[in-house]
């Protein structure tokens, strides 16, 4: 069986319309740290490579601010594009043997034990119309919930949606509990812990300095002298330049392989510790205590819709 409801009622279901600059910033805002992050990296990268090359960092910031800005505008572009298309597409819910299928969504598949309610609950001023919400979870322990709604005729989408949940209630697919209620209800405010997004972001952006530090300190005094001139996109020009700085100012190669260790160990430490505590709230902000997340696109669970 499959359910249609056309584009047009989006505004009823939808809390990234209508879409203004309040909305985007809520949508963005939770993964900015990993997009800064990834941007400096970038950037890290241009300079490095610009800097063996004996060029002026200055006379190239035209290209320095290149690799800082167009990852920026090509997430804002996606996100523009994705979110406009989800407001124009048509919601469909199917029901299949095995699964339950919601469009658009990120999950788009949902197996029959992982929906724990269907909530139906009118719309105010359309008393022709009624809100379904499906509430599902991504893992078989519930700690991950979410939700995606729809909006339905009551003369004969509803009542053959609950007809059709019944026969699956009979076949054994159909546990959750279906509710009716007589109000609509208050929309819960979720957002991903921005808090916990920049943590993971400083220990991604830790780890990525700090892992291939200490794995060269780690390779032994011989492969600590050269393993960083042996990187294949590294020109020889450029493995001089950096085997002359090496020289400058390490009197040894014992005094090179200890600062790495000691640089590449506490930056690893620190990274991981970040990661995982931002792994960790995050994981805590899913649970059922702060809300179900709204699943309409990549890019809705981030926003917070206005009561």
């Amino acid at each position: 069986m499959v359910i249609e409801q056309p584009a047009v009622l989006n505004k009823h279901v939808d809390p990234s319309i209508p879409l203004n600059w309040d909305v985007r910033w809520r949508a963005l805002k939770p993964v900015s740290p990993l997009l800064l992050i990834s941007t400096v990296l970038l950037a890290e990268n241009v300079a490095f490579k610009l800097w063996l090359r004996d060029e002026n960092l200055g006379a190239h910031w035209p290209l320095l601010l290149a690799a800082l800005l167009v990852p920026i505008v090509m997430i804002v572009i996606l996100f523009e594009v994705q979110t406009r298309w989800t407001h124009r597409s048509r919601r469909t819910l199917k029901l299949a043997p095995k699964y339950v299928g919601i469009a658009p969504a990120k999950h788009a598949r949902v197996i029959w034990d992982r929906i724990r309610r269907w909530r139906f609950e009118p719309l105010p001023g359309e008393t022709e119309l009624c809100k379904l919400t499906v509430e599902y979870t991504l893992d078989p322990k519930g700690k991950m919930p979410r939700e995606w709604a729809m909006v339905l005729r009551r003369a004969d989408q509803e009542q053959t949606l609950l007809s059709e949940l019944e026969h699956y209630r009979q076949l054994g697919s159909q546990q959750a509990t279906v509710v009716h209620l007589a109000e609509p209800s208050a929309r819960d405010s979720t957002r991903l812990n921005f808090r916990a997004m920049t943590a993971v972001a400083l220990g991604f952006y830790l780890l990525v300095h700090g892992v291939p530090f200490l794995g060269v300190g780690i390779s032994g005094p011989n492969r600590a002298h050269d393993a960083a001139s042996q990187e294949s996109s590294i020109d020889a020009p450029g493995k001089v330049k950096l085997g002359r700085f090496v020289a400058s100012h390490f009197s040894s190669i014992a005094e090179y392989r200890a600062f790495l260790l000691a640089t590449g160990g506490g930056l690893t430490v620190i990274g991981l510790g970040c990661y995982f505590w931002g792994l960790r709230s995050m994981k805590a902000g899913t649970t059922p205590a702060n809300g179900p997340r709204h699943d309409s696109s990549g890019w809705a669970p981030g926003i917070s819709p206005k009561r």
